[in-house]
């Protein structure tokens, strides 16, 4: 009986996509909860503004310690005290056994930190992924992480339920993932590439921007927001992300009418604060795309840059929650200027589009490079067509086969001996015969055998 296989899924990390979506899901509602209430708002004000600097702290401490993370053994230590952190969050959150206020907020904070090594330990793992196959398990995972975000709030009312406490134990499923040694990492020290500094400090500037909008929104609009409308972010960033990234055409280039669509969304009928909703999203809709963004770009600007894994994902991170901590303390003063309406409409777009540009800039280049790689394929492929046909047409061996492609491509017989690791008397002896064979005296002869060789395929083809 014949065996199907699904091509599509080749190189897909079904493990990493599993755990990956876990953490994805609950991070999409980091700090929203459904209640409104004057007590929940001053809790969350609290946890947001001890929660970030915190967290800036430790992508910079990690990012200075980032040799330890290459230890699997480290690794897992990190992921076991992640795991345990949220096991007994869950604990205090259900009410199992009692706690102190002051056990509750201590437990608070290392939630907190707890969420910081997961964004680490999971940019890592994404960042490990072949750039070849990364965009395929980034896609996947969004997908996945859409929809156990939708079966977490659906969960939340249907059993009455805290979607705090579910949260809790998707943080603690995608730290099963880690401790259980289930993902694969790879950390290669590479040499450092000098004609790539301005792209990284480009790079960088881009990730502060980034945090520094995150910031500005989430200091003008601290407080709770709405599951619903997280949801409905998230389904529309992925989608529109999604939907460029596997495009077959130029379809890509409508990518940059991503905000006035997500701002549609937001004044549907179910939305009855209009503007404001817009400016309470825009944080979370920025957030997901630098999520996105970092997963799929990194396994790439690795070989770029000329960075290891570690070092890249880490100080990007780090330039993130400082550009984020920045924006949180500069908000203040620029409601006091401007005031939070206009602030926050003018903040809104402006990040609206830089995250659009962004994100088209990266789905553009992506998309170049595939179709750059496509023709230096084609042409290899091509070329090799007509290598193996001379060869069999002249018999050549295998090596004088090698050989014969070395001097069409124009290489000295020094540098044939070295590619193939025989001495220089070997190379000329096999470079004689390759003449011999082919009956030609030099290399323009060999030329015009590979230039009418491959015209005549064209005809033939044609």
């Amino acid at each position: 009986m014949k065996r199907y296989t699904f091509k599509a899924l080749d190189g897909v990390d079904a493990r990493l996509i599993s755990g990956a979506s876990l953490y994805w899901a609950s991070m999409l509602y980091i700090g929203f909860d459904q209640s409104t209430t004057a007590g929940a708002e001053s809790s969350f004000d609290s946890w947001y503004w001890a929660s970030i600097p915190i967290a800036t702290l430790l992508a910079v401490l990690a990012t200075v310690l980032s040799r330890l993370f290459e230890r699997n053994g480290f690794r897992v230590v990190i992921s076991f005290v992640v795991l345990f952190v949220n096991a007994t969050s869950f604990v205090i959150e259900v009410g199992f056994v009692p706690f102190s206020p002051e056990t509750e907020t201590v437990f608070s904070l290392l939630t907190g930190c707890s969420i910081v090594a997961l964004v680490l330990l999971w940019g890592f793992a994404f960042a490990s992924l072949d750039k070849r196959t990364a965009g395929k398990n980034v896609a996947i995972t969004a997908l996945a992480s859409v929809f156990l975000s939708l079966v977490l709030l659906l969960a939340s009312a249907a059993l009455d339920v805290s979607l705090d406490v579910l949260k809790t134990i998707a943080r603690a499923l995608s730290a099963l993932f880690l401790v259980a040694g289930l993902v694969r990492f790879s950390n290669i020290h590479r040499e450092r590439q000098v004609q790539s500094g301005t792209a990284l400090i480009r790079f960088y500037a881009s990730r502060m921007l980034i945090g520094v909008g995150i910031g500005v929104l989430g200091g003008t609009n601290v407080g709770p927001i709405s599951p619903t409308m997280v949801v409905v972010a998230a389904v529309a960033v992925f989608s529109f992300m999604l939907f460029c990234i596997r495009a077959k055409d130029n379809l890509y280039g409508f990518l940059p009418v991503m905000p006035l669509v997500l701002a549609g969304l937001l004044f549907l009928p179910f939305f009855d604060e209009g503007s404001r909703a817009l400016s309470k999203i825009a944080s979370t809709v920025i957030w997901l795309v630098w999520i996105f963004l970092s997963s799929f770009q990194l396994s790439g600007l690795k070989e770029t840059f000329g960075l290891s894994e570690t070092r890249l994902c880490f100080s990007e991170k780090a330039v993130v929650l400082t550009g984020w901590l920045v924006g949180m303390v500069a908000a203040g003063p620029l409601v006091a200027c401007a005031g939070v309406d206009s602030l926050a409409l003018l903040v809104v777009y402006a990040a609206l589009l830089f995250a659009t540009f962004s994100s088209f800039r990266t789905v553009y280049n992506a998309k170049e490079d595939e179709h750059a790689e496509q023709l230096i394929r084609a042409r290899e492929e091509r070329f090799d067509t007509i290598y193996n046909g001379i060869a069999d047409t002249y018999g050549l061996t295998k090596r004088e086969r090698e050989v014969m492609e070395l001097l069409a491509q124009g290489y000295t017989r020094t540098h044939i001996g070295k590619t193939l690791f025989v001495s220089d008397g070997t190379a000329r002896s096999h470079i004689a015969h390759v003449y011999r064979k082919l009956d030609i005296h030099k290399k323009d002869d060999l030329l015009k055998l590979v230039q009418s060789w491959d015209t005549d395929k064209t005809k033939n083809c044609g």
